[in-house]
Order: C-alpha cells, then sequence, then structure tokens
C-alpha cells in the first residue's frame, strides 16, 4: 500500500469514528411545557443518556411569548437543585424568559431525566409555539414548545385582501357589460331618453 493510501484510509477511520460517535457524547437536551394552569406555565428539561453543562453565564432562553408578567426556578425543583439551590437567576419581558448560570457553583446535570421546574406567568391562556435556546459547555441546543402566545386576531391576510379585491373587479366587469349590452340593445334613440 502506497504511503499516501495508509494516511488516507487512516484519517478516513477516525472521521468516520467521531462521526458516529458524536451522538453519544451529547444527546439531545430539550424543554417540555410539563402543565399550564391559570397563566401559569411550567417547564421541564428533558435529558437523553448524557448530560449537560452550564457554566457562569450559560442558560435557558424562551422567546415569542406574550403578556409574560413574571420567571422564576421553582424552590426545591430538581433544576432548582441542580444549579446551587438558586443560582440560576431568571429575568423576563413581556416576551421572552431568561434563566441564567450566575458566577457561583456550575451545574453539570447528568442523564437520563427530566428535570424542572422553570416557571412564567402570564397574563396570556392562549397555548402556542414558543422556541427556546439552551447555551451550554456542550454546545447551543434550539426548539420549540408549547407557551402563552397572543390569541388570533382577525386581521386578514394579504392574500385574502388580494382575493377579494379581484372579486369585486371581477363582478364590476360583469355588471359593466351587462349595462352596456342593454344600452347597445335599446338603440340610440331609447339611450337618449333615458
Amino acid at each position: 500500500m502506497p504511503k499516501g493510501a495508509f494516511w488516507k484510509v487512516g484519517l478516513g477511520s477516525a472521521l468516520l469514528l467521531l462521526v458516529s460517535a458524536a451522538p453519544g457524547w451529547c444527546d439531545t437536551v430539550s424543554l417540555v411545557l410539563a402543565s399550564n394552569s391559570g397563566g401559569v406555565y411550567d417547564y421541564s428539561l428533558v435529558f437523553g443518556s448524557t448530560g449537560v453543562s452550564f457554566f457562569a453565564g450559560d442558560g435557558i432562553n424562551l422567546s415569542l411569548m406574550s403578556g409574560v408578567t413574571g420567571a422564576s426556578v421553582e424552590p426545591g425543583s430538581l433544576l432548582y437543585l441542580a444549579f446551587g439551590s438558586g443560582y440560576l437567576g431568571a429575568t423576563f419581558t413581556a416576551t421572552t424568559a431568561d434563566y441564567t448560570q450566575s458566577a457561583g457553583d456550575d451545574a453539570y446535570i447528568t442523564g437520563p431525566g427530566t428535570y424542572g421546574t422553570l416557571v412564567v406567568d402570564s397574563s396570556v391562556l392562549t397555548l402556542g409555539t414558543i422556541d427556546y435556546s439552551m447555551v451550554t459547555e456542550q454546545g447551543t441546543f434550539t426548539g420549540t414548545a408549547q407557551g402563552p402566545v397572543s390569541p388570533a386576531t382577525g386581521t386578514p391576510e394579504p392574500s385574502s385582501l388580494a382575493l377579494l379585491l379581484t372579486g369585486m373587479t371581477a363582478l364590476g366587469l360583469v355588471v359593466g357589460l351587462a349595462r352596456r349590452k342593454e344600452l347597445q340593445d335599446r338603440g340610440p334613440s331609447q339611450i337618449a331618453a333615458f
């Protein structure tokens, strides 16, 4: 076997090993809505066979929500305990909730398992799709979950408005052509009298 071929086979084998082992290094971590009632939305993290690490500045962001009035980590919950009994700071805006690991202890969460509870309070009771992202030492995980969103409004879509305009134009043309035909059938003497 030539020297170059041996090197290529070795490199190819190493890459194949890395690609096939990658899912085992860091399984997906996701966020799910565990329960909701009266404007209180409880979320849990679901981990695969491995875990993740949250160091200072890492955290979880929920976005595309509506009417958010509060964000917290439930005291005594598995996430509260995993993050050093409260080192996971929670902040919010009307449309987001952020949970950020402070400069205290780092959080190591091993899988598999479900850890809760991140709490979002909202004045909105309508469920819909929200986005989340988790920044960890193993990478960033993103996805969607259920959460508080604005109720659908009755504003027509642009395509509906275009369809309405087309229909009205067609109706106007039909009425105009019918009127023209009627006038032609009457003749010039009757048009003047009309």
